[in-house]
């Protein structure tokens, strides 16, 4: 048979079209998902208090509602955003009274260890989900494991962060 013919037919059947799209879609997705990750990286910034460079909790509240609007276009789970931000509101809350409590430039700002781990964790987790479909596999475990970590390790203090963060975010 002839390859002209073949390509007609499969051109006619309408599948070179479907392959086209997809193909050119990639980069599109490749973009969408760029700017989850940019916006990640801006709340993560933002989660710091301190005299260095001061971010007011408003910009912090600006910076993961663009990354909630990223992550809503990129079709990232709602549940590791959700899971995300819990540890990024309580990391920041965590980092605002450390300030108040110290204010030294050298001590003042920190964020706890128990903390600052289930951030970094939940950010890999978040950022897993938004390169690879095949990361949603069981990720409702992997979420649910997480959280159970956190509050086997963590203090009471840092409970108490994580609980007033979940009570902000509308309790998860």
């Amino acid at each position: 048979m002839d390859w002209s013919i073949v390509a007609t037919l499969v051109g006619g059947l309408g599948v070179g079209s479907t392959i086209s799209t997809y193909l050119t879609s990639g980069r599109s997705r490749r973009e969408v998902k760029g700017a989850v990750l940019e916006k990640l990286s801006s709340v993560e910034a933002a989660r710091w208090a301190g005299p260095s460079d001061p971010v007011p909790f408003s910009d912090f509240i600006a910076a993961c509602r663009a990354l909630e609007t990223a992550a809503l276009i990129a079709r990232v789970p709602r549940r590791a955003l959700l899971h995300y931000l819990k540890y990024a509101h309580a990391a920041r809350l965590n980092s605002e009274a450390n300030w108040e409590r110290y204010g030294e430039e050298e001590v003042g700002g920190f964020i706890s260890n128990g903390i600052s781990e289930a951030v970094r964790d939940s950010a890999e987790t978040l950022t897993q989900v938004v390169w690879s479909p095949w990361s949603r596999v069981g990720l409702r475990w992997r979420l649910a494991s997480d959280s159970t970590k956190i509050f086997r390790f963590s203090d009471k203090e840092d409970r108490e962060y994580i609980e007033n963060a979940q009570k902000r975010l509308g309790g998860l």
